[in-house]
């Protein structure tokens, strides 16, 4: 069978693309494995451990007490563990942030602040790598939406805590504690801006409280209306902490929650619903837990309202930020849908050249060459230099068009 230039260039097409336009399985990294090491550690002293597969240092403090004790450490492409056996107890200040996309957990909990041990007693610090990402997640929030309180953690605006999402997640955790008398939790709201700047919107005063003083587990309802609150387009964000309380006394914040900045003007005044899955055995002791994560426990804040950002809302974010492509395209992309604005890019920036050359070779080339993030013009030029790429490109690509046309 002939192979036509055509049968050839298609084939090109296939191969290249594979090549080009599809993620590569990432090269899994050494494993580093450290069986019994011993630890012997005084109050003000720090702990470090260097994770040389994703290249960062981790530093905790010993806040109270000592920490001596045996460790074992296990380090692949995927996560960290630190198994520790304490012999002496104490307590453990963790120094990280997570600007570096390092999450760290305590017997599966995030650790973000002083975790406290206790001789004899294993406990495990999990760390976990996420890549940072070009662009930030935005949320397009409605007059009526819901988050969830999510299991995995995320940094927003400085904050580091669990995720407050539109959709519930794969995993749940839950947050024991052990006292006497009924039980209450709590809630408090805040929205936090770019520079992690926070402004509460409940006053001091946990809200929405739930209230157990007999043995029971399921889901607690209560409500709060939230103050109208002027937001900053692309930039704020909002945190939630749970607190709790025993038999009328002091609350204390059990977990933090973080959202994605929202692509909205403001919050409107209007009732929302605190929604926690709880559980309490009220006897001599009290015994109370919350969970939430998945889709067994669907913690979260429901009817909330924010006010709908306009186009030109939008594009002010994106200029603001310095994304001036999206800044550009954004509104052909409203006006003619993602889909078809590309489409119509494409007839129109390729169409011309295909008439004139009659040529699918010419078309090939032209798609390794700028075909989006895969395209060997985008893989080899550096960050900086996109924006000075997408210009001359745009200038070329118009040129050319203006010359075939005539």
């Amino acid at each position: 069978m002939l192979v036509t230039k055509k049968m050839f260039a298609v084939l090109m097409v296939v191969l290249l693309s594979f090549g080009f336009f599809t993620a590569v399985n990432p090269v899994e990294a050494d494993i580093v494995t450290i069986v019994d090491h011993v630890w012997s550690f005084n109050t003000g002293e720090s702990v470090g451990i260097q994770d040389t597969v994703h290249n960062v240092t981790l530093v905790f403090t010993v806040y109270t007490g000592s920490l001596n004790g045996t460790v074992n450490c296990n380090v692949d492409s995927n996560m960290g563990t630190l198994y520790v056996t304490p012999t002496t107890s104490g307590s453990l200040y963790n120094n990280n942030t997570s600007s570096s996309g390092v999450y760290l957990y305590v017997n599966g909990l995030l650790f973000t602040g002083v975790f406290s041990f206790i001789a004899g007693t294993p406990f495990t610090i999990t760390w976990t790598y996420t890549a940072p990402s070009d662009s930030e997640p935005i949320i397009f929030g409605s007059d009526n939406m819901q988050l969830y309180f999510l299991d995995t953690a995320k940094t927003v605006n400085t904050v580091t805590a669990y995720g407050l999402e539109p959709d519930y997640g794969n995993s749940f955790t839950s947050f024991t504690d052990t006292s006497v008398g009924s039980v209450t939790y709590g809630f408090r709201v805040w929205v936090v801006g770019r520079d992690g700047t926070e402004t509460e919107l409940t006053e001091g005063t946990p809200v929405a409280t739930l209230n157990r003083t007999a043995t029971g587990a399921g889901y607690q309802n209560n409500t709060w209306t939230a103050p109208e609150t002027v937001l900053n387009v692309g930039l704020d964000c909002l945190k939630v902490v749970v607190y709790v309380s025993f038999g009328g006394g002091a609350y204390t914040a059990k977990a933090t929650y973080v959202s994605d900045c929202f692509m909205n003007t403001y919050i409107l005044y209007q009732t929302w619903t605190f929604s926690l899955y709880t559980s309490a055995t009220i006897g001599a002791s009290t015994v109370t837990s919350f969970a939430f994560g998945n889709v067994d426990y669907k913690s979260g804040i429901f009817g909330i309202g924010l006010g709908e950002a306009d186009d030109y809302d939008v594009m002010s974010y994106f200029l603001n930020v310095g994304d001036y492509v999206q800044f550009v395209l954004y509104k052909y992309q409203q006006i003619f849908g993602a889909l078809g604005f590309y489409a119509l890019l494409f007839i129109i920036c390729l169409g011309p050249l295909y008439v004139k050359t009659r040529n699918i070779g010419v078309i090939v080339f032209t798609l390794v060459i700028f075909g989006g993030s895969g395209g060997i013009v985008w893989a080899l030029a550096p960050s900086p230099l996109s924006f000075f790429i997408w210009f001359i490109l745009i200038l070329g690509l118009a040129a050319i068009t203006f010359k075939l046309a005539k």
